[in-house]
């Protein structure tokens, strides 16, 4: 388990592929919560709609950011959406670690857009997705906890 840490400090490797490699090897170490709470993670959260009706505490809440969301046609263009999640200044960050690490890294200056796809799942709209703009310091947060948390739970499984 010292090769997990090694790998998560090192930074050589996306967050998303290490908790993939290592996730197998976690099964009968940690418990069942954390191992799902991991393999959200690392797919992607669902059935999150209840969070934008009611709240939903069972969501882990670093993954709420600050930001505006915009429907992204396939060509790339983005205009508002006419739904009144659009009046929101916060969202849950459903997306798998890899688009959040890809939106982080691969996208240009300050802020990203990251999919939301259980908003794009409810909406329907053809050829569009729903996309979340914020800035990257708020994905980051996203991905400094998850390294956090799964570093402990390495730390648990060496004890």
């Amino acid at each position: 388990m010292k090769i997990i840490r090694e790998k998560v400090l090192n930074g050589n490797q996306a967050l998303s592929q290490i908790i993939s490699q290592f996730l197998p090897q976690l099964r009968g170490k940690i418990d069942d919560n954390n191992l799902m709470w991991l393999a959200c993670e690392i797919q992607g959260y669902l059935n999150t709609l209840h969070y934008y009706k009611n709240g939903d505490p069972s969501l882990p809440p670093f993954r709420t950011v600050a930001g505006k969301i915009y429907v992204v046609s396939t060509d790339g263009q983005f205009s508002n959406l006419d739904h009144p999640f659009s009046e929101r200044t916060h969202f849950f960050v459903s997306s798998p670690l890899a688009w959040i690490e890809e939106a982080v890294n691969l996208q240009a200056g300050n802020f990203a857009m990251v999919e939301l796809p259980d908003l794009t799942n409810m909406f329907k709209l053809p050829n569009s997705i729903i996309a979340c703009e914020c800035s990257k310091a708020e994905l980051s947060k996203i991905l400094y906890n998850v390294r956090l948390k799964f570093l402990d739970l390495s730390d648990e499984v060496v004890q």
